[in-house]
C-alpha cells in the first residue's frame, strides 16, 4: 500500500506513480533512470513493460491508471505515433480531472508548442492514425500540454530527475494521522521538527532527539513524522519501547542502549535521519545529539478537542457536558495520555458517573497514567528518588535556592540531583522556581502512600493536615515519618508538640500559617517545650510564636534553621550558648531579634537578618565565621554603625580563605570601613545611604559599590572619588549628575549608570585609564557621549541601552581594545562613525532599533568581528557590497530590517558564518546563488521574507536547519 493515503476518507492507491512513455524513445535512457530513482525511495511505480504481458487487455492497463495517484507523461518525438500511448493518455486525462489524481508532462525532446498545437513531428504522427478516436486523442494531448511540468531541453537529465522526485515526494506526503484519527496539535510540533530534519537539502547524517515527560506524546510525534517522511528513505525502521536491549528509536532511557542502536553517524549512509525519543535529556547530551526538541503540553483548546474526540467522537463537547469536560481537562493539565485515558473511560457514561469519577481522582489517581509515568522514577538512583519524593510532597513551587538548602540539610547532593530530575523531565525550573506537572506530583505522592494507603502514620512524608492531626492526636507517630509540612494547626500545643517529639527520625519540619498567639502564654509553652524533636536537620517555622528556642532542644543535627516573622528576641532560652557545629543556614528575618551570638556556628554560610528592625549587635569572635558567604541586613536600621564588620577586623588569617562576602543593607547612616586583608572581596549593595561613602583605610583594593535608589543621597561628589581602589561602581536611579572628579578613581574597571536622570557625562570619565566596562542603561535624557571617549584605552565593553544619544563620538575608533559594542533601543541614533572599521579588536557589534540607513564601508575592515546584529533597523536600506570580507563572522542577524532589499553576494565568502537570520525582511526576495559555499552554516531563518526559492547550492550544506515557511522549505521546481 502506498504511504500517500492514511485517512479513512481518502482513496487508497496501489501505485503512487504511473509512467507513460514511448519505449523506443526513452525506455533505456531517461525512463530507466527515473524509475530507478523512484524505486530506490520505495515509491510504488507502475511501468507497463514489467506489469503486463504482451496481449493483455487494455482494461487492465486502465485499472492500473485508476489505481495510481500521480502520472508522469514523457512526451517524445514518437509518443503520438503509438495508439497504446494515446489510449493511456486519454485515460490519464480522464482521471486527472478528478481531485485525487495529478498528471505532470515532461517534454523530453519535443517543443511545448508541438504538443499544444500538434504540429511538427507530433502533428505528423497524428496524420498516420485513421480511426475515430483521433479527435479525443488530440484533445487529450492538447490538455496535457497546458499542465505544468518540466522542459528537459538544454537541461541536465540528473537535475530534472531530482526535481521530479522531490515534487513527487511532496505530493505523496500522508495526512499524518498514523492510523489514529484523534491526533490533535501535531501539525505545529511536526513543522518545528521537520526544519531540523533538513530533508532534500542535506546529505549529512543527523540525529534528532525528542524529549519530554511520560505521556506527553513523544512517541506519537515520532510516529507521525516517521509516517510523513519515511518514503524519503531507502531503508527505515521504527523501534518502540526500548528497555533491556536493543529507525525511529523510541523511549531510550540509557546511554548504552543508544550506543548499541546508533553508536556514531558514520554507521549510516549519507542523508540518513535518526530520531530518538527519551525522557532523559542527558542520554542525548552524552551521545552528542545537539538537535533536541522538547515536546510541549497541549493548549486548552487542543486539550478540549482531544478529550472530545475520545469522549464524544467529535471535536467539541456535547451540550450539557461542557463544564464537566473542562474540569477533566483542567485535571489533565495538558498531558495527552491522561486526556485520552479519561476520555475513553468516560465515553457513554451518564453525568452522575462523570461527577463521581472526578471526585475519586482527587484522592485516587488514574493507575493507567501512573504506570506510564513511573518508568522515569524507577530509573532514578536511590538518593535522586528521595529528592524526587521531597519535591513532589512539599517542595513544588519553592525557590530553587530554598529547596537546595532543605535538601542539603538532609545530606543530599541537591544541585546535581535537581539537575538529574530536570533532565529526566520530572521537574522543570523556571525563574529559579521548582515546578512539577500535576500528574508527576500525583505520582510521587502515590508512591509515598501506596504501601500503607490507610495508615498515614507509616508514610515517610506527611503533607495533608487532617492526616497529620489525626496521627498527632492519637500519638500514633512512627519512625517511618521523616518529613512533615503542616499549615494552620487546630490542635492544642500540647498534643502537637508531644506528637512531634515522638517522631525519632523526623529530619524536616516545615510549619507555617500558625496563629501568633498559638502558645498563648510562656507558661503554656514551658509545659511543652521539652518535646521539641531533636533529630531535626531542617526546621522552618514561619511565625514562631515564642521569644527563644527552648533549652531542651538539642539541635545537634540542625543544618538549616529558618524562623522568619517570629517573636524571637534571642536565639536560646536564658541566653544559653549552644554549639551548632552543623548549622549552615540561619534565617531570622522579620523577627524581633535584638542580639545574636555567632561564636558557636563555625560552619555558618548564609545569615539572613532582613528587616530585623530591633537588631543592635552581632557577636562574632575570631574564627567563628570562616565560611560565611552571604549576609543580608536590609532594614536593620538600628544596626547603623556596622560594628559587625569592625568585629571582623582581627580575623586576618581566618578570613583569608573567604573569597567573597555579599552584604546587603537597606538603610545605613555611614559607609562601613573594613580592611582589605581581612575581606578580599566585598560586594556591598545599599538602598538608602544617607551620607556619602568616606575615603577608606588600609588600602582596600577589591570593592564593588552598588548604590540602588538612594533617594536621601544628595551628592556623591568628592566622596566616592576618595575610594582610590574602587573597582566596580553602579548608580541606579540615585544621582542627578555624575561627579566631575570621577577621574580620581584610577582603579575603576566597571562603571554602570542605570535609570538615572543625568543629561551629560563629565569629560573626566575619559581619564579612567583602567576602565574595561562602561554601561549606560535607560538614561533617556542623555543625548551625547564625551567627544574624547576614545581615550579609554582599556575599554573592552561599551553598552548603550535606551539612551537619547544621536551619534557616537568620532573618537570611538581609538578604542583599540574594544571587543563588544552594543547600542540597543537608542531610537535617535542615525549614523555610525565612518572610522568604526579601525576598532581592530571588535568582536561583537549590536545596533538594535537604530535609525541608520546604511553602514560605512569601513565596517568591512573589522577582521575579528564574530557577531553583527542589526535587528529592527527599519530604515536600513543596504549593506556594504564587500561585507564578505568579515571572514571571522559567525552570526549575521538582520531581523525586521524591513527596508533592506538585497543581500550582497560577497557574504558567500564568510566561511565561518553559522547563523544567518532574515525574518521579516519582506523586501528581500532572493539569496545569493553560492550560499552553499557557507560550509559552517547551521541555521538559516527566512521566515516572512519575500524569498520564493532557495539556491540549489544549499543542498551541499551539512547540518543546516532552515526556519521559515513550510511551503518554501518543500522543494519547489521551476515549471515551464
Amino acid at each position: 500500500m502506498a504511504l500517500s493515503s492514511t485517512s479513512s476518507n481518502q482513496k487508497s492507491f496501489k501505485y503512487d506513480v504511473f509512467l507513460s512513455f514511448r519505449g523506443v524513445d526513452t525506455r533505456r535512457t531517461f525512463v530507466d533512470r527515473l524509475y530507478g530513482s523512484l524505486k530506490q525511495l520505495s515509491i510504488p511505480t507502475f511501468r507497463d513493460n514489467e506489469e503486463f504481458e504482451k496481449g493483455k487487455q487494455i482494461d487492465e492497463l486502465f485499472k492500473a491508471i485508476e489505481e495510481s495517484k500521480l502520472f508522469i507523461i514523457v512526451f517524445s518525438k514518437n509518443y503520438a505515433s503509438s495508439s497504446w500511448c494515446l489510449k493511456e493518455l486519454e485515460k490519464i486525462m480522464e482521471c486527472q480531472r478528478k481531485i485525487e489524481h495529478i498528471a505532470y508532462p515532461i517534454y523530453y525532446d519535443v517543443d511545448l508548442s508541438e504538443i499544444r498545437k500538434q504540429i511538427g513531428e507530433v502533428g505528423g504522427a497524428f496524420s498516420k492514425h485513421s480511426n475515430e478516436e483521433v479527435g479525443k486523442w488530440e484533445e487529450a494531448v492538447e490538455e496535457a500540454g497546458h499542465l505544468v511540468g518540466w522542459d528537459m531541453r538544454n537541461r541536465e537529465e540528473a537535475e530534472v530527475i531530482n526535481e521530479i522526485v522531490e515534487q513527487i515526494l511532496l505530493k505523496l506526503r500522508p495526512i499524518y494521522l498514523s492510523n489514529d484519527e484523534n491526533l490533535i496539535g501535531m501539525e505545529p510540533r511536526m513543522l518545528d521538527l521537520e526544519s531540523s530534519l533538513g530533508l532534500g537539502w542535506n546529505n549529512d547524517v543527523r540525529m534528532i532527539g525528542i524529549v519530554g515527560m511520560g505521556g506527553i506524546g513523544k512517541t506519537t510525534l515520532a510516529r507521525a513524522i516517521f509516517d510523513k517522511v519515511s518514503f524519503h528513505f531507502e531503508g527505515k525502521s521504527f523501534v518502540e519501547n526500548i528497555r533491556e536491549v536493543s529507525r525511529v528509536s523510541d523511549d531510550v532511557d540509557n546511554a548504552d542502549q543508544l550506543e548499541a542502536l546508533a553508536g556514531a553517524t558514520n554507521w549510516f549512509k549519507g542523508g540518513s535521519r535518526i530520531i530518538i525519543t527519551t525522557r532523559d535529556k542527558q542520554v542525548l547530551t552524552a551521545h552528542r545529539v545537539n538537535m533536541i526538541h522538547n515536546v510541549s503540553f497541549l493548549s486548552d483548546e487542543e486539550a478540549i478537542c482531544l478529550f472530545s474526540r475520545h469522549a464524544f467522537g467529535r471535536s467539541i463537547p456535547i451540550q450539557g457536558y461542557e463544564g464537566l469536560s473542562k474540569k477533566v481537562v483542567n485535571y489533565a493539565a495538558g498531558l495527552p495520555l491522561t486526556i485520552k485515558v479519561l476520555g475513553s473511560f468516560l465515553r457513554g457514561k451518564e453525568e452522575f458517573l462523570w461527577m463521581d469519577a472526578l471526585t475519586r481522582l482527587e484522592t485516587i489517581p488514574s493507575q493507567e497514567t501512573l504506570k506510564k509515568l513511573e518508568l522515569s522514577y524507577i530509573s532514578l538512583e536511590d538518593d535522586h528518588k528521595e529528592i524526587f519524593l521531597d519535591v513532589a510532597c512539599f517542595m513544588k513551587g519553592l525557590q530553587k535556592e530554598d529547596a537546595i538548602r532543605i535538601l542539603e540539610s538532609c545530606g543530599l547532593h541537591a544541585i546535581y540531583g535537581l539537575t538529574v530530575l530536570e533532565q529526566k523531565s520530572l521537574i522543570s525550573i523556571s525563574n529559579q522556581r521548582l515546578s512539577m506537572h500535576d500528574r508527576i506530583e500525583e505520582l510521587g505522592r502515590n508512591i509515598v502512600r501506596r504501601s500503607h494507603p490507610r495508615e498515614p502514620n507509616k508514610h515517610s512524608r506527611l503533607w495533608i493536615r487532617e492526616e497529620i492531626e489525626d496521627m498527632l492526636s492519637r500519638n500514633a507517630g512512627t519512625d517511618a515519618t521523616t518529613c512533615i509540612r503542616l499549615e494552620q494547626v487546630e490542635l492544642s500545643p500540647e498534643i502537637v508538640m508531644k506528637g512531634l517529639g515522638n517522631l525519632q527520625k523526623l529530619r524536616v519540619l516545615l510549619l507555617s500559617e500558625i496563629d501568633d498567639d498559638y502558645f498563648g502564654t510562656h507558661r503554656k509553652f514551658d509545659q511543652v517545650k521539652q518535646y521539641f524533636p531533636n533529630a531535626l536537620q531542617f526546621l522552618s517555622w514561619e511565625g514562631y510564636p515564642v521569644l527563644s528556642l527552648p533549652q531542651a532542644f538539642k539541635a545537634n543535627n540542625l543544618v538549616g534553621l529558618e524562623l522568619p516573622s517570629s517573636r524571637i528576641t534571642k536565639l536560646w532560652e536564658s541566653g544559653e550558648r549552644k554549639v551548632l557545629k552543623k548549622l549552615r543556614f540561619l534565617d531570622l528575618s522579620f523577627s524581633k531579634l535584638r542580639t545574636l551570638n555567632l561564636d558557636m556556628t563555625p560552619n555558618l554560610e548564609r545569615l539572613n537578618l532582613n528587616r530585623c528592625y530591633d537588631l543592635r549587635e552581632l557577636q562574632a569572635p575570631a574564627g567563628s565565621l570562616e565560611k560565611l558567604v552571604y549576609l543580608n541586613l536590609i532594614g536593620c536600621s538600628r544596626f547603623r554603625s556596622f560594628s559587625f564588620i569592625k568585629q571582623l577586623e582581627p580575623l586576618e588569617l581566618q578570613l583569608l580563605s573567604l573569597p567573597k562576602l555579599d552584604v546587603i543593607v537597606e538603610s545605613l547612616g555611614k559607609f562601613p570601613r573594613y580592611s582589605r586583608d581581612n575581606l578580599p572581596k566585598l560586594q556591598f549593595t545599599c538602598f538608602y545611604l544617607e551620607k556619602h561613602p568616606p575615603s577608606t583605610e588600609n588600602g582596600q583594593k577589591s570593592v564593588s559599590l552598588n548604590l540602588q535608589p538612594c533617594t536621601k543621597l544628595e551628592s556623591v561628589s568628592g566622596s566616592i572619588c576618595g575610594l582610590k581602589h574602587l573597582r566596580e561602581l553602579t548608580f541606579h536611579g540615585c544621582i542627578p549628575e555624575v561627579p566631575n572628579d570621577l577621574d580620581q578613581l584610577q582603579c575603576l574597571e566597571k562603571l554602570s549608570l542605570l535609570s538615572t536622570h543625568i543629561t551629560r557625562l563629565p569629560d573626566s570619565i575619559c581619564m579612567l585609564k583602567h576602565l574595561r566596562s562602561f554601561k549606560l542603561e535607560s538614561c533617556r535624557l542623555l543625548e551625547e557621549l564625551p567627544k574624547d571617549l576614545g581615550q579609554l584605552e582599556c575599554l573592552e565593553k561599551l553598552s548603550l541601552l535606551s539612551t537619547g544619544i544621536r551619534r557616537l563620538p568620532d573618537s570611538i575608533y581609538m578604542l583599540r581594545r574594544l571587543r563588544s559594542l552594543k547600542v540597543r533601543s537608542c531610537l535617535l541614533l542615525e549614523e555610525v562613525p565612518d572610522d568604526i572599521g579601525q576598532i581592530a579588536c571588535l568582536e561583537k557589534l549590536n545596533l538594535l532599533s537604530a535609525r541608520i540607513r546604511c553602514l560605512p564601508d569601513s565596517i568591512c575592515m573589522l577582521k575579528h568581528l564574530k557577531s553583527l546584529e542589526l535587528e529592527s533597523c527599519v530604515l536600513l536600506e543596504k549593506l556594504p557590497e564587500d561585507l564578505g570580507k568579515l571572514e571571522c563572522l559567525e552570526k549575521l542577524i538582520l531581523t525586521k530590517c524591513i527596508s533592506l532589499e538585497h543581500i550582497p553576494n560577497s557574504i558567500c565568502k564568510m566561511k565561518r558564518l553559522r547563523y544567518l537570520d532574515l525574518p521579516f525582511c519582506n523586501q528581500v526576495e532572493k539569496l545569493p546563488e553560492e550560499l552553499g559555499s557557507l560550509e559552517c552554516l547551521e541555521e538559516l531563518n527566512i521566515k516572512c521574507t519575500g524569498i520564493t526559492r532557495l539556491p540549489h547550492s544549499i543542498s551541499s550544506l551539512k547540518g543546516l536547519r532552515i526556519v521559515g515557511s513550510i511551503s518554501l522549505l518543500e522543494f519547489n521546481p521551476v515549471f515551464f
